[in-house]
């Protein structure tokens, strides 16, 4: 019963609205002139059923919209890229050949215009359209930066010196290295900054041959004075290559608190007391060839005429030769030996300076008894009595230190 009555009211309801433009258009017809001759045959006769055969909203047709993965620069969009756009402004023809891409989807969907991992002179960078990555002539990885390879993280070490840096990174700078292998420079397994500095190529060591010129130093110090890699001959002493003309153990030199020989041109080689190679081959400490001090049960060294590997951390260090060693050298039978002009020292001074004596021929500082003194130990030294208006006038103060072996005095400011 329910139902039938909901029939009838729709029904009621589509008449209503449906006879009222039929109505209209009726009365729209009676103020047309009649011809009563043709009344039935008027081709502009309307009758109810013409009327609701008709399409009240006109047809529209709906513009295709794509995404662009460029648009044209006369569009309102003005060339960008990645736009979804009625399909018209769309760029066809790429510059370079080929057709750039449209599809009916969300540009997050599409392969060219779906954010990306962009590699750009070795620069990674997330979340970038491929499209524009193309245009800027980078290349296009899928996925997040991090979990691509050539944008891992690791010790990048080339002749200018290691750094932190990524696969990438290393791969645009060994471009400038000819020769070098990537995979022999870049290591992912080092990922601490002070790691890879410590093994950097650039502090390797050995001669740099120039064409004017043969220096002693390290890679980076070659490459800086327009050195190559044919150029650097690594752990290599320069008084090897005869193009060089330097003639070995010309004389020796302190450099990290070791005795160290050097060449006729100033270029330093071996430490004194270290063997020579026929090849030129520098030796290092702990190598064989090479030699290691022993100190007695005071710390004193005690083959020093023989070896000039000074160790701090055991007690010696490189100073120039005192008269006591010259002498000792003199009456030995080492070869070169009035080449050598440097020495270990222990670090503790093994005799000091004396007081001075008073008029009663007593000692005006009775604590300087030219007794041995330990490294960094300083004490003070008086012209006579001091203090409370005692000075005299003229007398000065002075302040002894035993540094690295060595007594030093620093004399007092005058007043």
């Amino acid at each position: 019963m329910h139902k039938l009555i909901k029939t009838k009211a729709l029904l009621q309801i589509f008449l209503i609205i449906s006879l009222s433009f039929y109505s209209s258009l009726s009365f729209a017809a009676l103020n047309q002139p009649l011809d009563s001759k043709n009344l039935d045959n008027r081709e502009d006769k309307v009758t109810y059923f013409d009327l609701i055969k008709q399409d009240f909203l006109p047809s529209v047709d709906a513009a295709q919209k794509v995404c662009c993965e460029k648009t044209k620069t006369t569009s309102d969009f003005q060339g960008e890229s990645c736009v979804f756009a009625d399909i018209n402004d769309c760029e066809t023809n790429k510059l370079g050949g080929g057709e750039y891409s449209k599809e009916a989807v969300a540009c997050e969907q599409t392969d060219y215009c779906g954010l990306n991992c962009c590699i750009k002179d070795g620069v990674c960078q997330d979340k970038v359209e491929r499209g524009k990555c193309e245009l800027n002539k980078g290349q296009v990885l899928a996925g997040e930066c991090s979990s691509q390879d050539i944008c891992k993280v690791g010790c990048c070490n080339l002749p200018s010196g290691a750094s932190l840096t990524t696969n990438a990174q290393c791969a645009n700078t060994v471009k400038n290295f000819p020769g070098l292998d990537l995979s022999k420079v870049f290591d992912p397994s080092i990922t601490d900054a002070a790691t890879c500095v410590a093994r950097s190529r650039g502090t390797d060591e050995g001669c740099c041959v120039l064409n004017n010129e043969c220096l002693f130093g390290t890679r980076k110090q070659c490459n800086d004075r327009g050195g190559n890699e044919d150029s650097f001959k690594l752990g290599k002493i320069c008084s090897g290559f005869s193009s060089c003309l330097a003639t070995p153990k010309s004389s020796t030199t302190c450099y990290q608190n070791k005795v160290y020989w050097v060449d006729s041109r100033g270029q330093r080689e071996n430490i004194y007391g270290f063997e020579y190679s026929s090849s030129g081959q520098v030796v290092k400490p702990g190598e064989q060839g090479s030699c290691a001090l022993t100190y007695d049960a005071s710390g004193k060294v005690v083959n020093d005429l023989n070896c000039g590997n000074c160790d701090y951390s055991l007690g010696s260090v490189c100073q120039t030769a005192d008269d006591k060693f010259l002498t000792r050298l003199k009456n030995s039978n080492i070869e070169g030996k009035e080449r050598v002009k440097h020495q270990c020292v222990p670090l503790y001074c093994e005799t000091t300076q004396k007081s001075k004596l008073n008029s009663e021929g007593k000692p005006i500082n009775p604590w300087m008894d030219g007794e041995r003194r330990e490294n960094g130990e300083s004490w003070c030294e008086y012209e006579g009595k001091t203090g409370e208006g005692k000075d005299l006038v003229g007398s000065r103060q002075y302040v002894h230190k035993c540094l690295n072996g060595r007594e030093i005095i620093d004399y007092g400011t005058d007043y």
